[in-house]
């Protein structure tokens, strides 16, 4: 049984994507849902999947590093495909998110793998270098509207 929390997981190279995540997360709190924010730098991988099980979405957030996914946030996806939750008959939803410095990619590519691993990619957002305050309002609305469409479920 799910509950009423998102599970967001970051990685960040120069502090965008941290940026990025804190507002989602303010948003998605905002609609009273819980939130477990794990950091791949500093967390491990083991508690964010023990998270990932009983939440009803995850955000993941990733810099673009040669049109790809930041290492740590490949590595999460991997584990993510290997507990197969094609077979547990619930699809989590997931949005994504991130910083990119020029041509991005990111995103396009965790989208078709997280889609593959068995959850509906329902949103994406990406920024160009820093995120402005324009930008984390965005963020913050994302991450409203998510916890807004998990009500019903």
């Amino acid at each position: 049984v799910c509950k009423d929390k998102v599970t967001l997981i970051y990685d960040t190279m120069h502090h965008s994507t941290q940026k990025m995540a804190a507002s989602i997360a303010e948003g998605i709190m905002s609609e009273g849902f819980e939130v477990k924010m794990y950091f791949l730098h500093e967390d491990d991988r083991s508690d964010v999947v023990t998270d990932v099980l009983d939440s009803k979405a995850i955000c993941l957030g990733a810099p673009t590093i040669m049109n790809k996914a930041y290492p740590s946030v490949g590595d999460i996806i991997y584990y993510l495909d290997a507990l197969n939750f094609k077979a547990t008959g619930y699809t989590k939803k997931a949005v994504l998110f991130g910083s990119k410095g020029w041509g991005g990619g990111a995103n396009k590519k965790m989208s078709a793998e997280l889609e593959a691993a068995g959850f509906d990619v329902v949103d994406q957002f990406d920024t160009i270098f820093i995120p402005d305050d324009d930008v984390l309002d965005q963020c913050y609305d994302l991450g409203k509207k998510l916890a807004q469409s998990l009500k019903d479920e």
